[in-house]
């Protein structure tokens, strides 16, 4: 095998010159590219001391998924001349790309990408060294998810920016569903609400509106802003317009006697999953549609189809509702070394291993959890709250008469009276999947209490049940450091399943178990990992 280097590029903005430029460092002796590759004849200076592998963890427990401890990428600069340089560039938030391979390889094609990511934030400079933080993709949603804004400028009765209430709030985001919702009054002259602010492709729709739960007629639709501003619906009536480019409003015929609430959903029910939703927050977000694995989201799709709940009302980051979507699945997400974005619902391991980690290469191993939900025993018990009501409303809160058979108040599934309020009067329903057996040698065996954006019940229990599956039973999650082949080292990433063999705890017949947690030296090959199942 030839002589391995690591490439590293690195984007930084010259303040001097205003342009952005491309630095490129290597270990070792220099490299430059050939005339052939691109950019042709571009050199690399043999600067980098320590390439900082990161380390990404999928899986630390139920509620717990993707983390990604960034290392650090240490540049030699003994002479200080690095330093006078780099001290006038701006970092932050801009490109690093991290390739290993053999000096002989054809550029990029014979490189692996280790890192395809961002940096956090400016280096550190030492007296002989300059230390960079990268981050994988997740670093780069760490920004604003809302940046339109209300305008706060009406000239009533017209416009639909509210007055200075409003001025510089976020506007509201309808995401899947978004039942019993208070839209943003934004027209008070004109009775006029905001729903959402346009979002990919679909329309959000409004398939109710109500006054104190009691609901309202729905007139015919508007057709544009214009058209919605100059003719107002009947009395008792509400009208909506709602297309991919104006967003979602709705009009009212006459003032209402309490709180209007209405029902809102984004597009038709498969736009509507946890999936589906994940990625178009990415795409809203600005990630080209290539950036995203299509493999995953379908996975994910077959794997939870349910509607989900969900819309955004306050202030907020990308990562966080991201985060929020994919932890509601069981599931986490990263940026991976490719610099796709990527999602995977967690589930115990299955399938065929892609490598087997055994003794003769093994440095250590222990078992960290030996339980593997990081509590103090399996769980007997699994709550999950779901089906989100967006507007609370107890009786005081509601019109109608309750005593009566002919209670008009409505709520979202066709709800009427007495269920309708029971509905109304609560945040979240709740399933329960249980299994007493688990006591029986357990025990200490605990409730996990989860919270989904599964807006069905039938949904809600098949995710309840599944992860008592999951953490009903004991499972390990085994600790180890190990001597990864470079075949290994191809093939082991967080998810994957592997075959754990030792002659301690059972494992002398091999443990299938999935990659929970990696941190690949792939200078050497030393590798730590955390294996769960």
């Amino acid at each position: 095998m030839n002589e391995q280097i690591m490439l590293v590029e690195i984007d930084g903005y010259n303040k001097a010159t205003g342009l952005e430029e491309t630095l490129r460092f290597c270990d070792g002796l220099a490299y430059r590219l050939r005339p052939t590759e691109t950019p042709a004849n571009a050199l690399y200076r043999p600067f980098v001391l320590d390439p900082g592998w990161c380390r990404v963890d999928v899986f630390s427990k139920p509620g717990q998924y993707s983390h990604v401890t960034p290392g650090e990428v240490i540049l030699q600069d003994m002479s200080g001349s690095l330093g006078a340089q780099l001290i006038n560039y701006a970092f932050d938030g801009r490109r690093i790309v991290m390739r290993i391979g053999d000096r002989g390889a054809a550029y990029p094609v014979g490189f692996v990408t280790v890192i395809n990511g961002t940096l956090d934030g400016q280096p550190t400079f030492n007296w002989d060294r300059i230390i960079f933080r990268p981050a994988d993709l997740t670093a780069a949603m760490r920004k604003p998810l809302q940046t339109e804004r209300y305008a706060g400028d009406n000239v009533l009765p017209n416009g639909v920016e509210g007055v200075d209430d409003l001025k510089g709030r976020v506007k509201p985001i309808v995401l899947a569903l978004a039942s019993n919702m208070t839209p943003q009054l934004v027209n008070t002259s004109k009775l006029i609400y905001h729903v959402s602010i346009p979002v990919g492709t679909a329309a959000v729709s409004v398939s109710a509106g109500r006054d104190k739960g009691v609901p309202l007629v729905a007139g015919a639709a508007y057709v544009s802003i214009a058209d919605m501003l100059t003719n107002a619906p009947a009395a008792g009536q509400y009208r909506v317009l709602s297309n991919a480019v104006d967003g979602c409003y709705v009009r009212l015929g006459s003032s209402p006697a309490g709180a209007f609430t209405l029902d809102a959903a984004y597009g038709t029910a498969t736009d509507r999953t946890h999936a589906q939703v994940w990625r178009r927050i990415l795409l809203y977000a600005g990630v080209a549609p290539e950036a995203i694995s299509d493999a995953d989201v379908a996975a994910l799709d077959a794997a939870l189809p349910a509607e989900i709940e969900f819309a955004v009302f306050d202030e907020t980051t990308v990562d966080a509702v991201l985060t929020d979507v994919a932890t509601s699945a069981g599931s986490g997400w990263i940026g991976d070394e490719l610099g796709i974005y990527r999602i995977t619902q967690w589930s115990a391991p299955a399938g065929t291993p892609v490598a087997t980690l055994s003794t003769p290469r093994m440095d250590s191993m222990g078992i960290a959890d030996p339980v593997g939900n990081g509590d103090v025993a399996p769980a007997y018990l699994v709550t999950v709250q779901w089906g989100r009501n967006w507007t609370v409303q107890p009786d005081s809160a509601l019109g109608g008469d309750k005593t009566s058979v002919s209670d008009p108040v409505r709520a979202p599934g066709g709800r009427a009276g007495i269920a309708a309020r029971a509905w109304l009067a609560v945040e979240t329903r709740t399933v329960t999947a249980r299994d007493l057996s688990v006591q029986t040698a357990h025990k200490n065996a605990v409730e996990l209490a989860l919270t989904s954006l599964i807006a069905d019940q039938a949904a809600a229990q098949s995710f309840a049940n599944a992860q008592l599956a999951l953490y009903g039973v004991d499972r390990h999650m085994t600790q180890l450091s190990q001597w990864l082949s470079p075949a290994q080292i191809d093939v082991i990433r967080p998810g994957v399943v592997v075959t754990v063999k030792e002659t301690r705890w059972a494992y002398d017949a091999g443990r299938m178990m999935r990659v929970a947690g990696v941190k690949i030296d792939r200078g050497t090959g030393k590798t730590e990992l955390n294996c769960w199942g």
